[in-house]
């Protein structure tokens, strides 16, 4: 692993060889570089989030799980981490804690005020997450009617993840989800949503309006 500035002091803090991980161009180059770079820092939350995708992504489940268990005793409160586990569940083809991520995710962007990105990015999880069960995902689309256009979305560093989950569903939905995660991820030219008949027919709808108990209400089978 090669740093930015190899004479100063900084370049050998956790957060600079961090950065320098994330320019390596092979996956391997970059677990290698991450194993190495935790044994020295294990207690850096941003650092081990980074290891722990970068090994979800390369299948090494069973140490993604562990690094991201290491992180639910050092973060609980972490959004951007119920998020994630949210969507590498269903990665893993485990759906059934993915619902208490997201309500999790929720209670606490509701207490951090967090921005409208990140209740974007929990309103299209539930979304899919209902499309995948055969339920309801009228409240989570009519909350993501009334966000978007966002930018800087919490689903970019796993949407790879997503496209795979996504490809699970019924053809219309691919369609819609496909065209969601593009407009989430800020593409330069986001596909239309508008030529998809069922967006252009709902109307927007306030999150807390639209969850009362939550995205993922754990005593109903279809959203509130």
């Amino acid at each position: 692993m090669q740093v930015l500035v190899p004479d100063a002091p900084a370049a050998h803090d956790w957060w600079t060889l961090k950065l320098n991980i994330e320019r390596l161009t092979k996956r391997s180059e970059r677990i290698a570089a991450f194993r190495e770079t935790v044994a020295r820092y294990p207690d850096q939350p941003e650092l081990l989030l980074s290891f722990g995708r970068e090994l979800a992504l390369a299948n090494a489940s069973g140490e993604a799980r562990a690094i991201y268990r290491t992180l639910e005793g050092l973060t609980p409160d972490d959004v951007q981490l119920h998020i994630d586990l949210a969507i590498l569940y269903l990665r893993w083809g485990t759906r059934a804690p993915v619902g208490p991520c997201l309500q999790q995710a929720w209670r606490l962007a509701v207490a951090q005020q967090a921005d409208a990105a990140t209740i974007a990015a929990i309103a299209f999880l539930a979304g899919v997450l209902w499309r995948l069960r055969d339920g309801d995902d009228t409240a989570a689309l009519r909350v993501l009617h009334g966000l978007l256009p966002v930018t800087a979305t919490p689903l970019i560093p796993l949407s790879d993840s997503l496209v795979r989950s996504i490809a699970h569903l019924d053809h219309p939905g691919q369609q819609l989800y496909l065209r969601l995660l593009h407009s989430l991820r800020g593409a330069p030219t986001p596909p239309s949503l508008d030529v998809i008949d069922r967006w252009r027919e709902l109307s927007p709808l306030a999150p807390e309006a639209a969850w009362p108990n939550g995205p993922v209400p754990a005593d109903s089978s279809v959203p509130t």
